[in-house]
């Protein structure tokens, strides 16, 4: 019994001494210890993800090998237009500090910290143009501790690229990948039958089933009805019975 009380003593005392010593000292000096919490630039096209769960990957097909957590929207800005855009959304984050600005590769790079014990991540962005004045941007987000962020770095990614398209209008192209990506699973086929059944939504006056309401009505311009095909059928007062052969 006096063995056990002497471990849980042990124990409370390293715990009163951690406490006091990450109160003290503060996490970013405690976890400087650890090593740099800016953990430097990548490039995007040799990117290689880790192996531990704790990094986060958005990044278009054309600039990144490396598998995409996320599918890379085109937004209907140039890439400083975009930029411009992010720097707001990141104006708007808590505990973001601004480690390296290169206006010329249109790269950027910022450390943020967790609310609580100061973890730190570093998010690496890269902003590119498209041709007809669009962009896209690339964004890698990482944990400096731990084998495992909870989901922390795709949730931030997530969260910036929501902000983001409240400010920047997204391109009409990337809400059609949006759409045909929402049925991965069904074929080639039935994507494009989805795709263009969402696209009669958006068109006037009411799309497929406003079409298929004017063929179907007998008192249309132009007279009997008509099937999906076009194939005009007589009205039904009109209807012709042919004795059996």
């Amino acid at each position: 019994m006096k063995t056990i009380s002497k471990i849980v003593a042990s124990a409370v005392a390293i715990v009163v001494v951690v406490v006091s010593a990450f109160l003290l000292i503060g996490p970013e000096r405690l976890w400087s210890t650890m090593g740099p919490a800016d953990l430097g630039p990548v490039d995007f096209e040799t990117l290689k993800r880790r192996e531990s769960p704790n990094d986060a990957l958005v990044c278009p097909s054309r600039l990144c090998k490396a598998r995409s957590d996320l599918e890379a929207p085109v937004f209907a800005v140039d890439a400083k237009g975009l930029r411009a855009a992010m720097a707001k959304v990141i104006a708007s984050e808590p505990r973001v500090t601004a480690v390296d600005i290169a206006d010329t590769a249109l790269t950027d790079r910022y450390v943020q910290r967790s609310a609580l014990l100061g973890f730190p991540d570093t998010i690496v962005v890269r902003y590119l143009d498209l041709p007809g004045g669009a962009s896209m941007v690339a964004i890698y987000s990482r944990s400096q501790l731990g084998e495992g962020d909870m989901g922390v770095n795709k949730a931030r990614i997530e969260r910036w690229l929501g902000k983001l398209k409240r400010i920047v209008s997204v391109s009409v192209r990337s809400r059609a990948m949006l759409i045909l990506s929402a049925g991965t699973k069904s074929s080639p086929a039935a994507r494009r039958r989805k795709l263009t059944k969402r696209a009669f939504a958006f068109d006037e006056p009411c799309g497929a089933d406003h079409a298929r309401a004017i063929r179907s009505d007998p008192d249309r311009p132009g007279g009997a009805a008509s099937d999906d095909l076009g194939r005009a059928h007589p009205p039904a007062h009109e209807t012709r019975l042919h004795p059996p052969s």
